[in-house]
């Protein structure tokens, strides 16, 4: 089942997770969409540049697993529920810092081969909140912002450490999602 399907499962998803961890499907919205988890303040991205070899392959083929997995996933709980389907994607900031969590190899990576993929994708998400977010993260996607296509920006929202006290994610994740997060 789709629904159960853990990211260390996936193609050296062990190794990735290990740095970078992540849940397939976290929970459901309100409306029975599935919503992942990435911890992003968890993330080790130059520990996983400098001490994974093959990084760069490994993760590829991970991400392209990911994906596929997710597009599968919205297409059989579409047809299930007869409606459209998306992915919301909560991104946990607590503990994420610009220095801790970024990487020269791994920006140019994920810039030059991992997001003219991603954006043949990025459709099945209809929303990413940012949970957990400080002064420190929102400058930093002031930066990266003008990089995103319009219609991402447009699905981003940052929250911080009350997120659980925000009408958006009330309605949208429910109380139960949140006494979770």
């Amino acid at each position: 089942r789709l629904w159960d399907l853990r990211c260390d499962m996936l193609p050296h998803g062990d190794v990735v997770c290990s740095y970078m961890p992540e849940v397939f499907v976290f929970a459901r919205t309100t409306a029975g969409d599935p919503v992942g988890l990435g911890l992003w303040g968890r993330g080790r991205p130059g520990d996983f540049v400098r001490e994974v070899q093959g990084w760069q392959e490994k993760f590829m083929q991970y991400f392209l697993h990911m994906n596929e997995a997710r597009m599968l996933l919205i297409d059989r709980a579409s047809r299930e529920q007869g409606r459209l389907v998306h992915f919301t994607l909560v991104l946990d900031l607590e503990d994420w810092s610009v220095v801790g969590n970024s990487d020269r190899a791994w920006t140019a990576f994920t810039t030059e081969k991992t997001r003219p993929i991603g954006e043949t994708y990025h459709d099945c998400n209809s929303m990413y909140v940012a949970i957990r977010t400080t002064r420190w993260a929102r400058m930093a996607y002031g930066v990266v912002k003008p990089l995103l296509p319009k219609k991402v920006t447009e699905k981003i929202h940052l929250l911080d450490d009350h997120f659980d006290r925000c009408p958006l994610a009330r309605r949208v994740l429910g109380a139960r999602t949140l006494a979770l997060l």
